[in-house]
């Protein structure tokens, strides 16, 4: 509708002709500021609501590509809107992370209770996380958008177990392989389901801390595992190591680990993990950063507009309704297409500048495969294409068809997003 409204006062032909170019574009950005402005503040006051503010993230996402991928749109309200409209859209994702991060804590705290069936223990954490993907595929949220945010959530489940065992006095007590054992079922149940949406390669990395805790448990503490516990704990760094090895509760007729055993595993955490931390300036501590260092990305494509022709019915009632009040009026454009995106820039694959912002501060090597070719202002762009790569991608040769087979009712997910092509 936004966009509806700025492609007719844009127009010289539909909307007060005979004005200057100037103030065709004061009532344009006029329009837009004050557009972008309430969505602001309906986002600020329904700042714990899950289903809004996925709504307006999605919408204000879409609104955000279109506008910048306009040629005559972006060039007219300049980069001051566009720069409001990315900041909105920002603050509506961090406010959908923290209201879930906060929905999550007491399912975890269930999730983390050893006399519980694992998965009966599991089953809530899984259900906040269904019901959040069944909001945002409602509100038809980008895919690359969508696994961002549950990366986030992802890390989130691993750093609260992580900490749950180190830091807490129950937590001590169950440094032992038979609660390894079931963390390691209890996490299968949430990789399970993150296969059957789509997004397990969000959850292999970022649960990737919790899983190699279980490995370490489970393992035999004897000398001749070492080389298993360094290829299998690859994250955990120093401090982390020793303080799970030494404070490990064996079953009965289990040795305790060897000091020369947490002194060799130490040292390899030393060459693995430590290093990685020090080159990404983090310091070697104990517990896991409550925030996930990670770059928000603006995707370049994957947007909901693209497909979308006509006018469906919903909007067509919609606008009726706001007709019948002498609000708007409807005007047909005779000979139209009924394509969203014939205004749009197709020479760069609708691409718009990236903006990027660091949330939190954590351990940088949580960084994962691209899954969108989205752009960046720097060369280590947390894996996702610059925008000379993507154009460098766009002029390539005809890429060749690929036909997917499967079974009814299969879904191949989100994950399909993280398909590459090579360099040439």
């Amino acid at each position: 509708m936004i966009y509806m409204v700025l492609r007719y006062r844009i127009s010289p032909i539909t909307y007060r002709q005979g004005i200057s170019y100037d103030e065709r574009r004061r009532f344009i950005v006029t329009f837009l500021d004050k557009t972008i402005e309430r969505c602001f503040h309906i986002i600020h006051i329904n700042s714990s609501n899950k289903s809004l503010l996925s709504f307006w993230l999605s919408n204000c996402s879409e609104l955000l590509h279109i506008i910048s991928a306009d040629k005559e749109i972006s060039s007219c309200i300049g980069e001051t809107a566009i720069s409001k409209l990315k900041t909105t859209v920002e603050k509506c994702y961090d406010l959908l992370v923290e209201t879930t991060r906060v929905a999550l804590q007491q399912p975890m705290s269930t999730f983390l209770k050893v006399d519980l069936n694992d998965e009966i223990a599991a089953e809530g954490v899984i259900r906040q996380l269904d019901d959040l993907v069944q909001i945002i595929r409602k509100c038809h949220l980008n895919a690359a958008l969508t696994i961002q945010l549950f990366s986030q959530l992802f890390y989130f489940i691993s750093m609260y177990g992580f900490n749950w065992l180190v830091t807490t006095r129950e937590g001590a007590f169950y440094l032992s392989r038979q609660f390894g054992l079931h963390l390691r079922t209890r996490l299968q149940y949430i990789c399970h389901w993150a296969e059957k949406q789509g997004l397990e390669l969000a959850a292999e990395c970022h649960l990737d801390r919790l899983q190699q805790t279980v490995n370490l448990l489970t393992t035999p503490k004897t000398i001749d595992q070492i080389a298993s516990l360094g290829a299998t704990c690859y994250k955990l760094n120093s401090l982390q190591v020793k303080y799970l090895l030494e404070n490990y509760v064996p079953e009965v007729g289990e040795p305790r680990a060897s000091r020369d055993l947490i002194m060799e595993v130490s040292r390899l955490a030393e060459s693995q993990a430590d290093v990685m931390s020090k080159q990404d300036g983090f310091p070697i501590q104990l517990e896991e950063n409550p925030q996930l260092h990670l770059s928000f990305v603006f995707p370049s494509d994957g947007y909901f507009v693209e497909d979308f022709k006509g006018i469906p019915p919903e909007m067509s009632d919609f606008i009726a309704s706001l007709q019948a009040k002498g609000i708007c009026r409807l005007i047909p454009q005779i000979g139209a297409t009924g394509s969203w995106t014939i205004h749009m820039n197709k020479s760069n694959g609708y691409s718009m500048d990236q903006h990027s912002s660091t949330i939190g501060s954590s351990n940088g090597s949580n960084s994962y495969p691209p899954y969108s070719s989205s752009n960046n202002n720097n060369n280590n762009n947390n894996g996702y294409p610059t925008s000379s790569q993507a154009s460098t991608i766009r002029a390539s040769p005809p890429s060749q068809q690929i036909f997917l087979k499967r079974l009814p009712g299969d879904s191949i997910g989100l994950s399909i997003v993280a398909a590459q092509v090579c360099d040439k």
